[in-house]
This record gives C-alpha cells, structure tokens and sequence, in this order.
C-alpha cells in the first residue's frame, strides 16, 4: 500500500485553491490536480504492509490533539525537467511544523523508512506546468486566505481505472 499522512480541506478552502489553480490553467498547460486530491502531505510513507496500519493510526492519535489554523499567501513552484511543479504554500507555521517532526520521529522509533526531505508544506496545483511566458506570483495568489486543520489523515494513493486516487484509510478528529 502506498501511503501518506495528509491534512484534507472542507470544500470552501478547496474553492480558494481551485481559483488559484484557474488562474495558472489560464498561463500554461500541465497536469493539474483533480479537486478530490487537494491535500497538505505531512509526511509520505511510501509502500508499507497492510499490518503496520494500526502502528500508524496509533502515532498520528499521539501526535497531535488540537486543531489548528493554516494561512495560504504565496505560490511557488520545484524547477523540473519536461515541466514543473507549482504549489500553493503557507505562512511559516511553528505548529504545523512541530506536528511533521512529532510525526516523522514517532515514525521513525516505529522503524518506518522515511525520505529525508526539507519540508515544504504546500498545496501541489500542477505538475509537468510548462508557459511561454513570465509568471506574475501575485496575480497568480491573490489574496491570501485561512483555514483551519480539523483532522489528520492516513491516505492510500493508487491508481484505478487510470487515475490517481486517494484514499483515506483513517481520520483523527481534532479539537
């Protein structure tokens, strides 16, 4: 099963990023992500055996208890080959932050392999984006906005019927 824990958003949250995603349709072509799949990955998890799943619904349960707010105000993107990826991020958030490291490190004392990556919480848009122009980031974010995380979850990407589905496997309500 491939996994990964994420942070899910309520449909008026999943229209702001959608209008921001319209606004760079409009600039280029690419592949863009379905509405269904909007997500913050906290942490990825890669292939892991179905009987390590109550593992880690127990450490997403002890890692964090409180929900919390998120404030999205800039667009970014990772350079690629062929095309790049373009995000919508978030204002630096200790909290958030303290909920991946809480996360990876419980993990990693469960003897979960974990990809050692610099983590930069975002929101992907598009991917393989290409455009015969310059970019405007501030006409392509917009204003900024706010949502709050109510709940982590434990997600399964695969592929069906050809399209990249997730699925949640398991949800901790916070307070």
């Amino acid at each position: 099963m491939r996994l990964f824990i994420a942070i899910l958003f309520d449909e008026i949250t999943k229209q702001k990023i959608l209008a921001v995603q319209e606004r760079l349709q409009s600039l280029g072509c690419g592949n863009f992500t379905q509405v269904d799949n909007l997500h913050l990955t906290l942490v990825f998890l890669g292939e892991i055996s179905q009987n390590r799943l109550s593992t880690i619904q127990q450490i997403i349960d002890e890692a964090v208890e409180t929900a919390f707010c998120l404030i999205f105000d800039h667009v970014g993107r990772f350079p690629r080959e062929g095309g790049d990826i373009w995000w919508i991020g978030l204002q630096q958030n200790l909290k958030l932050e303290q909920i991946h490291q809480n996360l990876r490190s419980k993990l990693i004392s469960a003897d979960f392999i974990l990809e050692n990556r610099y983590f930069t919480p975002h929101v992907t848009l598009a991917r393989k984006f290409i455009s015969s122009s310059e970019i405007d980031l501030k006409y392509l974010m917009g204003q900024m906005f706010t949502t709050r995380a109510t709940a982590i979850s434990l997600m399964q990407s695969q592929m069906i019927a050809g399209k990249l589905t997730y699925t949640q496997l398991y949800k901790r309500e916070l307070t």
